[in-house]
């Protein structure tokens, strides 16, 4: 799942393993946020025809997705020639509610619980926070373990990766944003990562999480401080 902010730019890239020669015929799909509290509801966003020659992994990126109302989003490329032996996965992202008045207060220090220093970040790895008062989401962010030296190149598009083929190499995450993450109602103040989502996060590496509480207008209402954990 993205996590980003209303108004930022965000795309999605199909990542298709082919055998053979022809046309993909299909469409990009979108579940907007208003549709996804109960069963999600797609509409046509763009039309995709794309040829291909010979076996090779092809790519398809999305038109701009839109991201001016907050919540859960949904997108897919759904292929209608040629028939699909597998679903098509269908790709997350929460854009953040904005805040009317973001200076009204300053954010305080969410405290952790877990996991506790040197536990390694497996799919039993238990995050758990005590609850700030007023928030109505809490969101759970993984990044790249960087230098303190190295500061990540601005951006100002973030490009998701959608990979339609069962076991695709990996792509890195843009350095400006995180490389994972989800987002959790107020009332809940632990978890534990999904598969879908630790796999997103290669093994053997280090990385630094942050959990942040967010109230009701889209504030800030407090933020953990930034640790790191080993995925080995």
């Amino acid at each position: 799942m993205r996590v980003l902010a209303k108004g930022s730019r965000l795309r999605a890239i199909a990542e298709i393993n082919t055998t053979g020669s022809g046309l993909i015929v299909g469409q990009w799909e979108i579940a907007p946020a208003t549709t996804t509290s109960g069963a999600p509801v797609f509409r046509p966003l763009a039309l995709v025809r794309q040829n291909v020659a010979g076996g090779r992994r092809v790519f398809i990126t999305s038109p701009p997705l839109p991201t001016r109302f907050e919540g859960t989003n949904l997108v897919r490329l759904n292929i209608t020639d040629p028939a699909t032996v597998f679903d098509e996965p269908e790709l997350q992202y929460y854009v953040t509610p904005e805040s009317p008045l973001p200076e009204r207060q300053e954010p305080r220090l969410l405290l952790m619980t877990s996991p506790s220093p040197g536990i390694p970040l497996t799919l039993t790895t238990r995050f758990a926070w005590q609850a700030v008062p007023g928030a109505k989401a809490y969101k759970l962010e993984f990044f790249p373990a960087l230098p303190v030296r190295d500061e990540p190149p601005s951006q100002d598009e973030v490009v998701a990766s959608l990979p339609l083929d069962p076991g695709p190499d990996p792509q890195p995450a843009p350095a400006a944003g995180p490389l994972t993450g989800i987002v959790l109602p107020g009332a809940v103040t632990e978890t534990r990562l999904k598969d879908f989502t630790l796999a997103h996060l290669p093994a053997q590496r280090r990385y630094r999480w942050i959990v942040t509480a967010i109230g009701e207008d889209g504030a800030v209402l407090g933020a953990s401080a930034m640790r790191e954990i080993y995925k080995p």
